[in-house]
C-alpha cells in the first residue's frame, strides 16, 4: 500500500474509532448492531465477522494487484478513482470489523431521517462502491466506444 493510500485507510478508521469511543462512553443508551446493515442477520456477529474478513482479504488482494501492475485499468484517473474506492472499503471494512471484536457488533452513530442508523465505516463502504460501479461503468463505457469506432 503506497503512503497516501496508508494515511486515507489510517484516518478514516481513527476518526471513526473515536468518534464511537466518544459516542459510547457520553451516550449511555446507544446500542451496538450485531447484524448487517438494516440489522440484517442480527446475532449472526461470528458469521458476519468471517465474511467481512473474507471480503477485506479480497479488497487487499485487488489494491496488492493495482499497485503492482495496474491491470485493472490503464486509465490514470478511473485508477485513481478505483484504488481510493478499494481504499474506503478496506478502511470501512477493518473499522467495522475492529467494532465487532471489541464490541460485539458495529457501533453506528449517525442517523438521516427514517433511514437505520449507520457509521462513518458505513459512508465510506457505501460512497466507495458507488465509485467503483460508476468507474467500471466509465470503462464499460469506454470499451464499447472504442469497439464502435473500430
Amino acid at each position: 500500500m503506497k503512503l497516501a493510500q496508508l494515511l486515507l485507510f489510517l484516518l478514516i478508521i481513527l476518526i471513526d474509532q473515536f468518534i464511537k469511543l466518544q459516542i459510547l462512553q457520553n451516550t449511555p443508551d446507544t446500542q451496538v448492531n450485531s447484524g448487517m446493515a438494516f440489522s440484517l442477520f442480527k446475532g449472526n456477529n461470528t458469521i458476519i465477522l468471517m465474511l467481512n474478513l473474507l471480503i477485506v482479504a479480497f479488497v487487499v488482494y485487488l489494491l496488492i494487484k493495482i499497485n503492482k501492475t495496474g491491470v485493472l485499468t490503464k486509465n490514470k484517473v478511473l485508477k485513481l478513482i478505483e484504488i481510493f474506492s478499494l481504499v474506503l472499503i478496506l478502511a470501512g471494512g477493518t473499522s467495522n470489523i475492529i467494532d465487532r471484536f471489541r464490541y460485539g457488533g458495529v457501533v453506528d452513530y449517525l442517523t438521516l431521517g427514517n433511514f437505520p442508523k449507520f457509521n462513518l465505516a458505513d459512508t465510506a463502504i457505501s460512497s466507495a462502491f458507488v465509485f467503483y460501479i460508476l468507474c467500471r461503468i466509465l470503462l464499460r463505457l469506454k470499451k464499447v466506444k472504442k469497439f464502435k469506432s473500430a
